[in-house]
């Protein structure tokens, strides 16, 4: 029984984690059903894919988990965003320009918004 409530969680983890399913343009990232932001700009971080993918390696490891935490600290011109104190992204200058916003930390803000509202949606964890 154990190992079918596993295999269960498992196959949950891999569906809320299907970006590539969808015919969406690339640098958009899906958690948990939610469209949580499209990644418009490359960074020294790496190319937009790279960045994505960051991000879903993260929620992979947590997606199943008791323990939740967000947090986000200012560095220099960007944005830091962490899910249980592992860095997921950084969100810079240009992708706050990109995207209308004044500044990284405000386009920062709504980013980690949107990824704790997909890690709501997806998560298979206790609690």
């Amino acid at each position: 029984m154990k190992r079918v409530g596993l295999a269960l969680t498992a196959l949950m983890i891999a569906a809320a984690l299907l970006p590539a399913a969808r015919a969406d343009a690339p640098g958009t990232v899906w958690i948990g059903g939610i469209l949580c932001f499209k990644v418009r700009e490359d960074s020294k971080e790496g190319a937009v894919q790279q960045r994505v993918d960051k991000i879903h390696d993260v929620f992979a490891k947590h997606l199943g988990g008791a323990y939740q935490k967000f947090t986000a600290k200012r560095i220099g011109s960007r944005y830091h965003i962490y899910l249980n104190g592992e860095f997921i992204i950084a969100v810079w200058p240009a992708d706050a320009k990109a995207t209308g916003y004044k500044s990284s930390t405000s386009l920062g803000k709504h980013w980690a918004k949107r990824l704790q509202a997909g890690f709501k949606a997806a998560h298979a964890g206790p609690g």
